[in-house]
Parts: structure tokens; C-alpha cells; sequence
């Protein structure tokens, strides 16, 4: 159940969100690039107004920020590693978890999630890569099996085959181990996460407070 609403902070918190969520998006759009003078200033600014609000609680307070920055970013954080996404859309989520707080934090979070899906999907579909991006996908998650057993670091030879009989194309432009398949992967999915992240926000929050 959604906890009794304070309108100040409330206004103050989503003209935040929604304020670095634009700038978030030109910036993307035009740089791909979210600037570390937009996230640091989120993050700082976030811890600092929800202890103000709500003092060390982990409910709407410090502890409650905290908690949203690791939840939020988490997700982020692990694609990032894997080799997708980028860092300042991890710092992003950071400050919109300082901000948000767990409860609210989850539903931006799951909106911003799903549009990207939809969005990976959408694009490579437009762009004829719909299987070319599954088989990206799978050979890099071979490949990353591969590297956590201590075996041959080179992916096997069927997920790239796949990819070459079904795109009709050389091996060359298919998925490969040099590292092109997660190339392969993040080109076909997202090519600004700006935008998703703004919509997202409005989304979530939507449904939250609904």
C-alpha cells in the first residue's frame, strides 16, 4: 500500500526526477553521453532531501535512499559489467534511486526495464537483426560460461554458424568471439537509453501512484 504522501516533498522530488530525466535525454541523444555533473549532483542532493524528510529511516528517510541507490542501479550495473549499457545510465539510476527510495524505486525501475526490452526488440525487428541480436545474446552468454569454467575463452563454433545461416550473411558480419557479438548485441538493442529512462519515469510513476 502506498504510504501517506507529503505534496512538497513530493513536487520537489518528481520536478528532480523529471528535470534530470530531460536533460538525461538531450544529453543522450546528442552525446551519448549522461554527464557526470547531471548523476552526482542527483545522488548527493537525493540522500540529503530524503534524510531531511524522514531522518535515518529506512522508510522514506537515509536509509530508504540507500537502499533505492542499490536496488535501482543494481539491474544497470550487472548489464554494464557484462559489457552493455553505459556508465553514466548506471549513475543515472543511482540518483533516481536516491530520490525514490525501495517502494517507488522498484516500479521506476521495472518501467524502465520493460520499455528497453520493448525497445531492443522493436529496433532490431525494424531493423531485420531480430535473430541476429538472439544469436549475439546467446554467444556471448556461451562465451561468458565458458570464461567462468576456465576453458577456452573462444565461443563455440554453432552460435556463430547459426547466426551466418540465418542472416545469409559472411561469418564476418555475423556475431564472433572477438568480442563483436556483444558489439552485435548492444547496436541492435539501445542506442540512446536516455529517453527509455525519461519515459520510464513518467510510466512507473503512473502506475504507482495509481
Amino acid at each position: 500500500m502506498m504510504p501517506e504522501l507529503d505534496l512538497k516533498f513530493e513536487i520537489l522530488r518528481w520536478t528532480v526526477l523529471l528535470g534530470a530525466g530531460l536533460v538525461a535525454s538531450l544529453t543522450d541523444i546528442k552525446d551519448r553521453r549522461i554527464p557526470n555533473w547531471l548523476t552526482f549532483p542527483m545522488v548527493i542532493t537525493g540522500l540529503f532531501c530524503m534524510l531531511v524528510h524522514g531522518g535515518l529511516s529506512w522508510t522514506g528517510g537515509l536509509g530508504d535512499s540507500f537502499l533505492g541507490i542499490i536496488v535501482v542501479s543494481l539491474p544497470l550495473l550487472i548489464v554494464y559489467a557484462l559489457g552493455g549499457g553505459g556508465a553514466g545510465d548506471v549513475k543515472f539510476m543511482m540518483g533516481v534511486g536516491a530520490w525514490a527510495g525501495v517502494d517507488l524505486g522498484i516500479y521506476l525501475l521495472a518501467a524502465v526495464m520493460f520499455l528497453g526490452f520493448c525497445y531492443a526488440i522493436l529496433a532490431a525487428t525494424l531493423r531485420g537483426e531480430l535473430k541476429q541480436l538472439w544469436y549475439g545474446v546467446i554467444a556471448e552468454s556461451l562465451h561468458l560460461i565458458t570464461q567462468r569454467k576456465g576453458g577456452d575463452a573462444t565461443l563455440p563454433a554453432i552460435a556463430t554458424e547459426g547466426a551466418e545461416s540465418d542472416s545469409g550473411s559472411q561469418l564476418s558480419e555475423s556475431p564472433t568471439a572477438d568480442g563483436s557479438a556483444a558489439n552485435a548485441t548492444k547496436s541492435s538493442a539501445i542506442w540512446a537509453f536516455g529517453p527509455i529512462m525519461f519515459v520510464g519515469l513518467f510510466l512507473g510513476g503512473a502506475v504507482y501512484y495509481i
